[in-house]
């Protein structure tokens, strides 16, 4: 007499109950029986008159490794932030006393920022707009991030305690992927702009009176995905590399005129889903996340020779990398890891609620 269902009619997964009379168009009320529950899936329990459901929780935390001076790192890691976060973007400062990342854990996609030595987080953005992938200038005064008000990927800078907030770019084309210059004074941006992906070097845009000045990387196309860092002398870019095959992503090191100086494909390897490539300290190595035929591993890359060595493996299964943006201060490495949480419930004739896990 009765259909049992699950809809995000309500903007959230919840179960529904609808009468249903065998030969009649006559349309009846739909009952919701649970309110923000996310449930995954239902069953009817005991006599039928009482509901079991399950439900599914995905948390996306901030998660630390520490990367030795020899490349090697510990095998597990630090959980770095807690709660009902769906963190993507992430950038841990030179110095490592704070960590930017992107979160709904409030609604909305927003920018926050940690301070590693208290623990203490603060929001720094609260509109309508999703926010996305934050980055810390070297001095720490600046942070660039992109937003979504209407569609596209905006360019968008604030101050670092979330004042000043300005849009560089307000579409049509999009703009991903952000890393500031040594100096500050400039952005390493993947854009479509001009009709065709690549890496684009964008300054100026600090003075709110002056137009950005954008020049393209020459000889760097990729589709999205494409996410570059400058070396630490500034001279060398490198970057990874994605086109239409999701499985074939490379590493790719230029000169700032464009000149491929090293070509890493990936699938030569056995490696699929690269993640963001970032220099150590010295310039001498390449740090970059991707699966082989075993899992997850953070990869480290020999610039000199081409020797190629696992850093650390994820080692809890119960946690696998989700997010291709990562962050590295030269000691550590920064990465959104993704957790999936279940429970059973009973839901009674009455409406009581108890949890059978």
């Amino acid at each position: 007499q009765h259909l049992l269902f699950i809809s995000s009619r309500g903007r959230i997964r919840d179960v529904y109950r609808m009468r249903v009379d065998r030969g009649s168009e006559k349309t009846y009320n739909v009952d919701r029986l649970t309110t923000g529950m996310s449930p995954f899936s239902i069953a009817l329990f005991g006599d039928q008159d009482d509901i079991v459901l399950s439900e599914v929780t995905i948390r996306n935390n901030v998660w630390s490794f520490e990367i030795a001076g020899d490349g090697t790192a510990i095998d597990r890691g630090r959980q770095v932030t807690f709660g009902e976060h769906t963190i993507e973007g992430i950038d841990i400062s030179e110095d490592g006393r704070w960590l930017l990342f992107d979160s709904g854990i409030n609604g909305s996609q927003d920018i926050f920022r940690m301070d590693m030595v208290s623990g203490d987080v603060q929001q720094l953005t609260s509109d309508a707009a999703d926010e996305f992938y934050p980055v810390l200038s070297p001095d720490g005064e600046w942070i660039a991030y992109y937003s979504i008000p209407a569609g596209t990927r905006d360019l968008n800078i604030m101050r670092a305690d979330g004042s000043g907030k300005r849009a560089i770019t307000s579409g049509p084309y999009e703009v991903q992927s952000l890393d500031w210059s040594a100096d500050g004074e400039r952005l390493l941006v993947w854009s479509n702009r001009g009709g065709q992906g690549g890496l684009f070097t964008v300054s100026g845009f600090l003075n709110a009176a002056s137009d950005p000045v954008w020049e393209q990387v020459k000889g760097i196309e990729s589709g999205p995905g494409c996410s570059g860092e400058w070396s630490p002398d500034g001279k060398l870019i490198a970057f990874r590399r994605q086109f239409e095959d999701e499985n074939s992503p490379r590493i790719t090191v230029t000169d700032a005129g464009g000149s491929i100086i090293l070509d890493f494909p990936g699938q030569d390897h056995g490696l699929k889903n690269i993640g963001r490539a970032h220099w150590s300290e010295e310039g001498d190595r390449i740090f970059f996340v991707a699966a082989d035929s075993i899992g997850d591993a953070i990869w480290s890359f020999a610039f000199s020779d081409g020797t190629l060595d696992v850093a650390c493996r994820v080692k809890d299964r119960g946690l696998f990398r989700i997010r291709k943006e990562t962050s590295f201060d030269g000691h550590a490495y920064y990465l959104s890891l993704r957790e999936v949480v279940g429970d059973i419930w009973q839901l009674s004739e009455s409406g009581s609620m108890t949890n059978l896990k």
